[in-house]
């Protein structure tokens, strides 16, 4: 997985995808730009919550462990970017 791959919106709950295309503008991100919006962003968008901003981090996490990367648990939007 590529930071500049589209982010998996189809593997998100409808809340999370709809909040996703929500915050940019109905198209597609990739996954370096979802990841690039701080936590306390996505908390300010509606309908997200903070088991929201867990499920992203969790898709985030498994795109990049799936790739056969090392695990990225723990990491925080920043640290993942950097990586």
């Amino acid at each position: 997985m590529q930071l500049d791959d589209p982010f998996p919106i189809p593997s998100c709950s409808r809340r999370v995808r709809e909040a996703i295309l929500a915050k940019f503008g109905g198209h597609c991100p990739t996954v370096r730009e979802v990841i690039s919006v701080s936590d306390a962003q996505w908390l300010k968008a509606p309908g997200i919550g903070s088991f929201a901003v867990e499920e992203l981090h969790r898709i985030t996490q498994d795109l990049f462990t799936s790739a056969g990367d090392r695990p990225l648990a723990g990491l925080s939007n920043a640290e993942l970017l950097s990586e």
